[in-house]
């Protein structure tokens, strides 16, 4: 282990002894990013906002409500909430309930993670592609993303709800890459989330797990799935110094 905290997995190393030794480097032409808890510091603004939707309607929060509302979309939490709850008619309505009550931290509080922007800006000066594939809101997003001053890094955003898909399958990073004009081995995802690092790992993207506080439970897994794992983004030159496009 680097004592710089900068990790890389058994699986990565694996792929990279095998690349130097056959002489053959696989170049990163694209990158997709997550955005909660992967670009900005956020994953508060969701680990109670179903508790406190429910609250709203005064209804009393189930035990283990949060793990039930891990991994879904905007849309498939809206209608979880309608079915179990009967909140609303539609799920339109429930999404903008939720959005409404997190929209204000999106447009005004939420900070990016440490050194987010000079990783984009060392990625773009090497002529890697950026992109952005999230399961928050198109507008949410956009909207924190300019206030930060790293929108202008970004080809592309890409959403759950938008393209109705989640990250449990690789359809959304393969269509994400090849907007991008990269395959799946020229792409790498910047993920927090175990589920999604599996998704894309699995698929034959490269990988970086990124260390945030609410997926601490998943570290040891996240470590050994993806290819790298990150606690600084000052690390990414590290990473991937070598394997750019220039």
């Amino acid at each position: 282990m680097k004592t710089d905290n900068a990790v890389t997995s058994p699986g990565c190393r694996n792929k990279l002894a095998e690349q130097r030794a056959q002489g053959n480097s696989q170049r990163i032409r694209a990158a997709l990013f997550d955005v909660d808890g992967t670009l900005t510091d956020s994953m508060y603004i969701w680990e109670n906002a179903g508790e406190a939707l429910l609250h709203r309607h005064n209804i009393a929060p189930p035990p283990g409500l949060k793990k039930e509302l891990d991994a879904l979309t905007l849309r498939q939490t809206a209608e979880y909430f309608n079915q179990r709850f009967r909140l609303h008619e539609t799920a339109e309505e429930t999404m903008d309930e939720i959005c409404g009550m997190v929209e204000e931290e999106y447009f005004y509080k939420v900070p990016e993670k440490p050194h987010v922007e000079e990783a984009l800006r060392w990625l773009e000066e090497r002529g890697v592609v950026l992109g952005i594939v999230t399961a928050s809101e198109r507008y949410h997003v956009e909207a924190a993303c300019r206030r930060l001053g790293i929108w202008k890094y970004f080809r592309k955003l890409f959403t759950c709800t938008e393209m109705g898909l989640t990250k449990h399958t690789p359809e959304i990073f393969e269509r994400a890459a090849g907007e991008l004009g990269a395959a799946p081995g020229e792409t790498v995802v910047f993920e927090d989330a175990y589920h999604a690092v599996k998704t894309a790992a699995e698929a034959g993207f490269w990988t970086v797990a990124v260390d945030d506080t609410y997926n601490k439970q998943y570290t040891a897994e996240l470590r050994e799935t993806a290819d790298w794992f990150l606690t600084n983004y000052r690390q990414v030159e590290k990473f991937l110094e070598g394997y750019t496009v220039l």
